[in-house]
């Protein structure tokens, strides 16, 4: 019996974790690309949004966030990176790109203000876990506040950690539904395409990787025991 392609899923991440790259290659293979704002003010009313790539969850009353969104996905994939490597992408960007994507985590305009007076990403406390949040925010958005979201049907949502994409494409194309006559092709696309992270924190002084580590520390330990790619199904009975 073959199994159904889906009809509706989209990419989510906290950033600078290749969500860019993989939505474009999937969009040829089925349309999972987010929609524009044009189009969002054409479907729906100013005070309404629909979840974009970088949404947390967290802030769909504050936000007016449609719920109705996640409702009609019938999967939802979450590419993560190892936090530090992400911090060392996003100190790498200009400032105002920086600024911009902070803005798209619905960062708290205080934090924003913090960070644009910083000269370096990584002079941040090493002792302040809380000193740079928006990618813990994002992550346990998604991995915690689901179940509170009032599902209609259920919704897969699968947990997959860049720096393991190659390794892990052909779960990923089957979590995707990808026809079976391409998944190979689309596996293929993955490894070839596959680009290994410049930034990485390993490549720092001992003394910045051990800060970059006790900043995230919390949000490693969580990562850590999920494995490389993990799908979890939550339940409309869960939601309740």
């Amino acid at each position: 019996m073959s199994i159904q392609t889906r009809k509706k899923v989209r990419f989510f991440s906290h950033g600078m974790s290749g969500t860019t790259w993989l939505t474009s290659l999937t969009t040829s293979f089925f349309d999972c690309a987010h929609r524009s704002s044009p189009e969002l003010k054409r479907i729906h009313p100013p005070s309404t949004r629909l979840l974009g790539p970088h949404t947390p969850l967290n802030i769909v009353d504050e936000c007016c966030v449609d719920r109705n969104y996640l409702n009609s996905l019938d999967a939802a994939c979450i590419v993560y990176a190892d936090p530090r490597n992400s911090l060392i992408s996003l100190a790498s960007n200009s400032r105002n790109r920086a600024i911009t994507h902070l803005g798209h985590l619905h960062t708290a305009p205080s934090h924003i203000e913090r960070y644009k007076c910083r000269t370096d990403v990584l002079d941040f406390d090493p002792f302040d876990v809380l000193d740079f949040d928006p990618f813990s925010d994002f992550f346990n958005s998604w991995l915690y506040h689901v179940p509170t979201m009032h599902l209609e049907k259920p919704l897969e949502i699968g947990f997959l950690k860049y720096e393991k994409m190659v390794e892990n494409r052909h779960e990923l194309a089957n979590f995707l539904r990808i026809p079976e006559e391409r998944k190979e092709e689309y596996c293929d696309q993955i490894l070839t395409t596959y680009r290994p992270r410049t930034s990485n924190y390993g490549s720092l002084p001992t003394l910045q990787q051990d800060k970059l580590t006790k900043i995230f520390q919390p949000l490693l330990e969580t990562q850590s025991g999920m494995g490389d790619f993990q799908v979890r199904v939550i339940n409309p009975q869960e939601t309740t």
